[in-house]
């Protein structure tokens, strides 16, 4: 068992983090966090040091077309860039290119650099 992390806006006042244990990470599962085709937002080494693991966070891939409402941004080495509607989060295992269930350390570790505005600052480093 392990954690996949849905985020949403409440009510404006910033992000909501939703952490669901589940058994594994379908497709299906993914899209339905997100009301839609998911597209990945970013990927990032994972902070546990584990060779090939990664954390990403995908949103609806025709979020920003089909009028979703704008709420958040990641900041990463691509610039702030905004997203719309729900974001699911999940791991990645790079050396398969399969989906991977979050631990509750990686979860911490996400939600600590989510900022109230709704900003996920990806560039403070992975051993804070």
């Amino acid at each position: 068992m392990g954690y996949i992390v849905t985020i949403r806006d409440k009510a404006g006042v910033g992000p909501h983090f939703e952490r669901e244990e589940i058994g594994s990470v379908e497709l299906n599962i993914l899209q339905a966090r997100v009301d839609g085709l998911i597209e990945a937002m970013f990927t990032i080494p994972s902070p546990s040091g584990v060779r090939n693991h990664s954390i990403t966070g995908y949103v609806n891939e025709e979020g920003l077309l089909i009028g979703l409402p704008v709420w958040g941004a990641v900041d990463d080495e691509h610039g702030v860039r905004p997203f719309a509607g729900d974001m699911v989060v999940c791991g990645l295992n790079e050396r398969t290119g399969d989906s991977r269930l979050l631990t509750s350390d990686e979860v911490d570790w996400l939600e600590a650099r989510w900022h109230t505005y709704g900003v996920l600052d990806l560039n403070t480093g992975s051993d804070d």
